[in-house]
């Protein structure tokens, strides 16, 4: 399967897909996502959202990027074979793939609860997992790892955290005393 991506990248390689694929969105795309959590802080009727987000995107982050990717080790595509690299060369370990897992985190929190932008969220999480795979910077297998990561998680968050703040006391309603 891992072969398959390798050689599908280097088939469809191209300078259009460099840019597509290559630009500032998928390379900085964690950022973006940073970004648009905080705009979910500060609009009113989106708190919770962004605090189910920031919960998934840091359990993410933790499990992924410090955990699992020292415990397996696996080196990235682009040293085991030589092949090149148009973005900065990442220097962690290659599984699981740590921005489909958290841009997977962020688009499953918007598709556990149901939100009108999920599907965007969902398309920008496919459209950087490919990146990672065309840019020579993770296998096909990082990418279906980062995947289930970041779906498990925020599927874990909404349920748990997300019931937790539907009966917290700062999210109850409060009825008028009679």
């Amino acid at each position: 399967m891992d072969s398959l991506g390798i050689e599908a990248a280097k088939l469809l390689n191209s300078k259009a897909l460099d840019l597509f694929f290559g630009n500032p969105v998928t390379v900085y795309a964690l950022y973006i996502l940073i970004a648009i959590t905080a705009v979910l802080i500060i609009l009113p009727g989106t708190r919770k959202t962004a605090v189910l987000v920031s919960i998934a995107f840091l359990i993410t982050w933790i499990s992924g990027e410090l955990i699992l990717k020292n415990a397996i080790g696996r080196v990235r595509p682009f040293m085991e074979y030589g092949l090149p690299v148009i973005i900065k060369r990442p220097e962690s370990y290659s599984f699981p793939s740590g921005h489909t897992a958290m841009s997977f985190a962020v688009a499953g929190v918007f598709l556990f609860t149901g939100h009108r932008y999920r599907k965007p969220f969902l398309a920008f999480a496919a459209y950087v997992s490919i990146s990672r795979v065309y840019l020579n910077v993770h296998y096909l297998t990082d990418i279906l790892g980062g995947i289930v990561l970041g779906l498990l998680v925020s599927y874990v968050t909404v349920r748990w955290v997300g019931r937790w703040l539907q009966n917290s006391i700062y999210y109850r309603k409060r009825r008028p005393d009679k």
